[in-house]
């Protein structure tokens, strides 16, 4: 917009506005507005631009009734009514040429705006038209500016929609436990328009206070799709809710499902109900790997959801979690891998959209999910006809990991050892109380709630695993082995001395300390470092 010390000093100045001498006063708009609904009906623009179409008519024109609807459409059922017979793009830049030439010898900041923005308008069909750029060069001398964003927001109430304006999405998000665990859960995340953006940007908000690693992630989802959506009015501001606003929110997992919340807006195309996501994103669409895999598949199993959306780089840890607890979660859900930002859209499409491979594939599965799933059914997994079902499924989409790994199953190409992080992984699962009393610091065995059924439980889970987990971490397991060894013995055991108390209690204490040492040493290791963020 023109501020007054440049309509000051622009006031006059005929050789720079127009070829005669300055009008008086405010034009007739009633051409300006019916030429743009005119435009808005044309089968030769789009989404983004009808919408600035009609924002400017409203703005010229606030109480004409066929202004209104044609907004009203846009805004509750994302389109105008297109009309046949209306002009196509050239002769849409044509018959908004002699307007453009009668709007010049006003000089009033409303005029200039609706020159420049009508400009600006035209150049999207006609971008190396030169007479209106020059139109552009002028009022851009006198101090006018294309802010599409501020224009909306004093022009339609503060709404500046996309092609929607709600978009939702359920997002795997995981919340560490005392005891080291994650739980995990299925949350349904909303996008929503909320009005224009402070400036001529995309701003994208959460709407509650998140850490510092989320707003983070939200920055790079931003630059992605500020470079994906180069072309599209972005001067909007998007509110990002999500189902428990009052629980603490951090870490960049929601990346991946921000990404396609904003995508659903920008293109209008729906996200199926049927995914739950999660992934960090680069800003070149890249993504990236979390972590409580084996808790986020479990959240989103208890939420119902069909499929499951997660980084490439996480596929191992899927495989590990078939390793330690068996095939059940595999068979309940369908686990994709995404490598990059198409990959997880594709995913997201709702059925009629999706290429037919994956629909195919999708279906069939859910076929041997109706035969593994029954009570014994895992005992089906071996059936040749199940064999070649999981084939064709891995066929169709090669990064379906339940297929994938499920079928190695099936065949014994199972791998003997679990990774780093499924042998770390593993440890927690098999001795989580005795980590959890470890954890205490001070330790009291005489205030332990834990019984000895606890200890010799854990103690042979720790045995037992020993022979799958990565050598690096045995020391890891051995000290907690020795720590449950030491409980054990002091419950059946307890001596009789209060000398003899303190020095079990000593050793105890000693044992548990070992045990973050261990942990601690294996943790700070580069190659271990390296292997755990990659």
């Amino acid at each position: 917009m023109v501020g007054e010390e440049e309509a000051s000093e622009s006031s006059g100045s005929s050789e720079i506005s127009g070829s005669g001498p300055a009008v008086a006063g405010e034009p007739d708009y009633g051409e300006v507005v019916d030429y743009l609904l005119t435009f808005a009906r044309s089968t030769d623009t789009n989404r983004p631009l009808d919408q600035k179409a009609i924002s400017l008519a409203a703005w010229l024109d606030p109480k004409s009734k066929e202004v209104f609807d044609a907004d009203f459409l846009l805004k509750n059922e994302n389109r105008v009514e297109e009309d046949e017979s209306a002009p196509g793009a050239f002769d849409l830049v044509s018959k908004a040429k002699p307007i453009l030439k009668s709007l010049e010898p006003y000089e009033t900041h409303k005029s200039q705006d609706v020159r420049i923005f009508l400009a600006d308008l035209l150049l999207a069909l006609a971008p190396e038209d030169t007479e209106l750029a020059y139109t552009m060069r002028q009022m851009e001398v006198v101090g006018a500016r294309v802010r599409w964003g501020r224009f909306v927001r004093e022009t339609a109430d503060g709404e500046f929609s996309l092609a929607a304006n709600q978009a939702t999405i359920k997002g795997l998000l995981v919340q560490e436990l005392d005891d080291g665990r994650v739980a995990g859960k299925a949350s349904q995340m909303n996008a929503t328009v909320v009005g224009a953006s402070e400036g001529d940007d995309l701003e994208v908000v959460f709407n509650q206070g998140v850490g510092q690693m989320m707003l983070s992630a939200l920055k790079e989802v931003e630059k992605f799709h500020a470079v994906r959506h180069e072309a599209i009015p972005k001067a909007v501001k998007v509110e990002i809710a999500f189902e428990n606003q009052y629980s603490d929110k951090d870490g960049p997992s929601a990346a991946v499902a921000c990404a396609l919340l904003l995508e659903s807006l920008i293109s209008g195309k729906p996200i199926t109900e049927e995914l739950a996501v999660t992934g960090d994103m680069n800003a070149d669409g890249l993504i990236k790997p979390v972590g409580g895999i084996d808790g986020k598949i479990r959240g989103a199993t208890h939420r119902d959801c069909r499929l499951i959306g997660l980084p490439e780089r996480n596929a191992s840890a899927v495989l590990d979690l078939m390793m330690i607890e068996g095939p059940s979660d595999l068979i309940a859900i369908q686990i994709f891998s995404m490598a990059n930002f198409e990959e997880a859209l594709v995913l997201s499409r709702v059925a009629e959209e999706r290429p037919q491979e994956l629909n195919q594939a999708i279906e069939e599965f859910a076929r041997i999910q109706e035969v593994l799933g029954k009570p014994d059914g895992e005992s089906w997994l071996t059936n040749q006809f199940v064999i070649e079902r999981l084939q064709k499924v891995t066929e169709l989409a090669p990064h379906h990991l339940s297929a994938r790994y499920l079928l190695m199953r099936a065949q014994g190409r199972e791998p003997e050892k679990l990774t780093l992080e499924g042998s770390l992984t593993m440890i927690t699962h098999s001795a989580e109380p005795l980590i959890r009393a470890i954890r205490q610091r001070r330790f009291d065995p005489e205030k332990s709630s834990l019984n000895e059924d606890a200890y010799a439980d854990a103690l042979f889970a720790l045995k037992r695993a020993r022979t799958r987990l990565d050598q690096r971490t045995w020391k890891c397991a051995d000290a907690i082995t020795e720590f449950a060894g030491l409980m054990r013995e002091f419950v059946n055991n307890r001596p009789k001395s209060y000398n003899n108390v303190m020095k079990a209690v000593e050793e105890i204490q000693a044992a548990g300390a070992n045990v973050d040492r261990e942990y601690d040493t294996l943790l700070n290791q580069v190659d271990v470092r390296e292997e755990l963020i990659e």
